[in-house]
């Protein structure tokens, strides 16, 4: 399943459909099923291009790491995207409901080359950290792809080892 975008009358909006092949006579070929309404996408460009470290004041990342856990540091990474992009308060996200929301409707915001909507945000605040340490690690990684946070190296590591280690 994938998030597909869709413009109507002037709008765009994004959906998450799953492809199915058809291997009919007459019609074979990949069919796309509409599983969920996400909400209308809303765009921004970066207008600040300032690091995450220096957003938030880090002077020793292992400290930061250490004295955060997962959800806190999500939540720094989600606060920085939106100072970065401008985006105003009128955009809100709500940690504990999994939603984004924009005057109370859900949208999905189009950050570098994803998009922040309640099922991507979810995605990053349910991860489940079983499997492989390879697996762990390609799933944490699209995860924040697929949200369009933008994760330095050395916090993907620290969040990484918070996740596969369990200590969130």
């Amino acid at each position: 399943m994938y998030i597909r975008t869709k413009k109507v009358k002037g709008y765009e909006y994004a959906y998450l459909v799953e492809n199915k092949w058809k291997a009919k006579e007459d019609k074979k070929g990949a069919r796309q099923k509409v599983k969920k309404y996400l909400g209308r996408v809303l765009s921004y460009n970066i207008e600040n291009n300032y690091s995450f470290f220096e957003f938030t004041d880090i002077q020793d990342i292992n400290l930061y790491l250490g004295n955060k856990d997962y959800e806190q540091v999500l939540k720094d990474l989600i606060a920085w995207e939106f100072s970065r992009h401008r985006i105003n308060d009128d955009v809100l996200v709500y940690h504990d409901k999994c939603k984004v929301i924009k005057d109370n409707r859900e949208v999905c915001v189009r950050l570098n080359n994803g998009m922040l909507c309640s099922l991507t945000l979810k995605r990053l605040l349910m991860f489940d950290g079983k499997g492989s340490e390879p697996e762990v690690g390609k799933r944490l990684a699209r995860a924040f792809v697929e949200a369009g946070i933008d994760v330095p190296q050395e916090v993907f590591i620290g969040l990484f080892e918070k996740v596969f280690r369990g200590e969130e």
